[in-house]
C-alpha cells in the first residue's frame, strides 16, 4: 500500500503533467496579447524583425483569444518558405533566416510569442505575394489588369489547423503556363549551378562550314541551353549546329536563317543570370492575373507579337500580331469581345487626324476615302486603304483599343512588329471571326461575304468572350518550348527593381 502522503504527491505530479501544456498555452497567449497591446503597436518589431502585416494577424489572434498558431510547426513553415525561390521570389523577404534559427523549442513564453507572430507574418506575406504578386502592378505603368487581394485572414486561420502547404493551396495562378514557366526557372537555375554558358567573342557572322574557337564556344553555348542535343566533336558548323541555331532563333523571335549574325550573337550572349531574372519577372506578371482567364478566351502577348484563341487553356488558333509603337504603346488590360464589325469605318482619333492626316491635304484624303464629318471629325470609308481592313473585334474600353484586320499584311513578315497606333492587327482575322461566329451558324463563305461587302455590318456575339492583352517577355508554349523575346517597351527593368526591393509595410 502506498503511504497517504506519497499518494497526494503522485496525484499532484500527474495533475501538473496533464495541466502543464494548458498552462504553457495560456502563458503563450498572454505573451502574444501583451505584444499586440504594447506601445510599439502597430509598428511592431520583434528582435529586429519588422511585422509587415500585423493588422491582419492581430484580427486572427483576437478571434482565437491570442492562442498561438505555430507551436512545434515553425520548421514545417520554414520548409515551405524555402520554396519561394522556385516561384521567383526571395525567401529572405519572409523572415526565413530568422525563423530557421528559431525552429526549436523556445526558452520562455515571451520568446515563443515573438516567434509565433513572426511566423504568422511570414506566412501572410508569402501568401499575399503568391496570391496577387509582390509588386503592386499599378506601380508599373501600362498594366491595368487587377487580381483581387486574397483573404489573408482566412488563410492564416486555416494555417492554425492545417499544414502550411494546404493553407496556401489555390493561391497561385490556376494556369499550366505558370507551372511550365516555373519549371523552366528551376531548369535555368540548374544550368547556372553547373557554370552557365560561355559568351561568343566578337567577330564576323558564323555560317555553315565555318571553323575555329568561336564555333566551339557556339556549340557549348547551344548545348547548355538545350538547343544542340547531340555531342559535337569537331570545330565545324555542320548541319546539326545550323539546325540548333535555327531552334535558338525560333525561341527568341529572330530570323531563322541559321546564321549567327549580330542579333543572334547578342541573344546568345545574354547571361544565364539575366535570363533567370527574365523568368522571375514573367512569373510575377502571371501572379497579377485573375486565376481564371475563362473557359474560352483570346490572349494577345504584346512582346511576343502574337494573338491566339484558347479553349480550355489549349491554343486552337494562333497568329502573328502587330502592336503599338514604343511611343504609342498598346495598353495591358482585360475585357470582353461583344461584337464584330465587318467592312468597318475608321473614326480617326483626333491626335492622328491632327498630326498625320490633315497636313496631307483634302485631295489626298479624298483619294483614300477620308470624309470630314460635322464638327471636323475625320472618318475613312470601308475599302482597301482602310487600315482596319475587313473586320474589327470590339470590346469598348476607355483606351479605344481593339483587334482588327489590316490593309498592310506584308508587315507580318517582319520578326519584330511594333507598327500600330496602339490597336492590335491580326494575321488571321477572318479565321478568328469564323471561330467566334460558327456557334451562331456562320460559315466561312458568310464571313467572307460580310468582309467584302463594302458597307459596315455589326454582328453581336450571343455570348461575349474574354480578351486578355498581356505582356510577357518569357513564356513556355504549348509544345513545352521556352520562349524569350526582346523587351520592346522596356518594361522589365522596373519589375526587376521592384522584385529586389524589401517588402513595404
Amino acid at each position: 500500500m502506498i503511504p497517504r502522503w506519497r499518494g497526494v504527491v503522485l496525484v499532484a505530479l500527474i495533475a501538473l503533467i496533464v495541466l502543464t501544456p494548458d498552462l504553457r498555452a495560456d502563458s503563450h497567449a498572454d505573451a502574444i496579447r501583451d505584444l499586440f497591446d504594447s506601445d510599439a503597436w502597430p509598428a511592431l518589431t520583434i528582435d529586429g524583425e519588422h511585422l509587415y502585416l500585423a493588422d491582419e494577424s492581430a484580427e486572427v489572434y483576437r478571434s482565437r483569444e491570442f492562442a498561438p498558431i505555430w507551436p512545434g510547426r515553425v520548421r514545417v513553415l520554414v520548409d515551405q518558405l524555402e520554396q519561394a525561390e522556385s516561384h521567383g521570389l526571395r525567401r529572405d523577404d519572409y523572415h526565413f533566416r530568422w525563423l530557421a534559427t528559431r525552429a526549436g523549442p523556445a526558452a520562455t513564453a515571451e520568446e515563443a510569442a515573438g516567434i509565433d507572430l513572426v511566423a504568422s507574418d511570414a506566412f501572410l506575406l508569402y501568401a499575399l505575394h503568391l496570391g496577387r504578386g509582390k509588386v503592386r502592378e499599378e506601380r508599373i505603368a501600362g498594366w491595368h489588369v487587377e487580381r483581387p487581394d486574397p483573404d489573408l485572414r482566412a488563410r492564416l486561420s486555416r494555417a492554425a489547423t492545417e499544414e502550411p502547404a494546404a493553407a496556401l493551396d489555390g493561391m497561385l495562378p490556376g494556369h499550366p503556363g505558370y507551372d511550365r514557366l516555373r519549371a523552366a526557372l528551376n531548369r535555368y537555375r540548374a544550368i547556372a549551378r553547373d557554370g552557365g554558358w560561355p559568351s561568343l567573342p566578337d567577330g564576323p557572322a558564323l555560317r555553315s562550314g565555318d571553323r575555329g574557337r568561336a564555333v566551339i564556344a557556339l556549340q557549348q553555348r547551344l548545348a547548355a541551353s538545350g538547343d544542340l542535343t547531340t555531342a559535337e566533336s569537331s570545330d565545324e558548323i555542320d548541319e546539326e549546329v545550323v539546325a540548333a541555331v535555327r531552334r535558338f532563333q525560333t525561341r527568341h523571335g529572330l530570323e531563322q536563317d541559321g546564321v549567327v549574325g549580330d542579333r543572334t550573337r547578342a541573344a546568345l550572349n545574354v547571361s544565364i543570370a539575366q535570363r533567370i531574372e527574365q523568368l522571375e519577372i514573367n512569373l510575377e506578371r502571371w501572379r497579377w492575373l485573375e486565376a481564371d482567364l475563362g473557359p474560352r478566351y483570346v490572349l494577345v502577348n504584346i512582346a511576343g507579337f502574337h494573338a491566339g484563341l484558347y479553349d480550355g487553356n489549349r491554343l486552337t488558333l494562333g497568329m502573328r500580331a502587330i502592336v503599338g509603337k514604343p511611343y504609342r504603346r498598346t495598353p495591358i488590360f482585360s475585357d470582353e469581345i461583344r461584337y464584330l464589325v465587318f467592312s468597318p469605318y475608321w473614326n480617326l482619333p483626333s491626335s492622328i487626324a491632327r498630326q498625320e492626316i490633315r497636313p496631307k491635304g483634302r485631295a489626298w484624303m479624298r483619294r483614300r476615302g477620308i470624309e470630314v464629318l460635322r464638327g471636323g471629325r475625320l472618318r475613312q470609308r470601308p475599302g482597301p486603304d482602310n487600315p482596319l481592313g475587313r473586320v474589327k473585334f470590339m470590346f469598348p474600353n476607355h483606351f479605344n483599343v481593339y483587334l482588327h484586320d489590316t490593309s498592310a499584311p506584308q508587315l507580318f513578315d517582319q520578326t519584330s512588329r511594333p507598327f500600330s497606333h496602339g490597336c492590335i492587327r491580326l494575321q488571321k482575322p477572318l479565321e478568328l471571326a469564323l471561330e467566334l461566329l460558327s456557334g451562331q451558324g456562320w460559315s466561312m463563305e458568310e464571313v467572307q461575304r460580310a468582309a467584302e461587302r463594302g458597307t459596315a455590318k455589326t454582328v453581336a456575339l450571343e455570348q461575349g468572350i474574354p480578351v486578355h492583352i498581356l505582356y510577357w517577355t518569357a513564356w513556355v508554349d504549348e509544345s513545352d518550348t521556352l520562349q524569350f523575346r526582346k523587351d520592346v517597351y522596356a518594361r522589365d527593368p522596373a519589375v526587376a527593381r521592384a522584385l529586389r526591393q524589401t517588402p513595404r509595410h
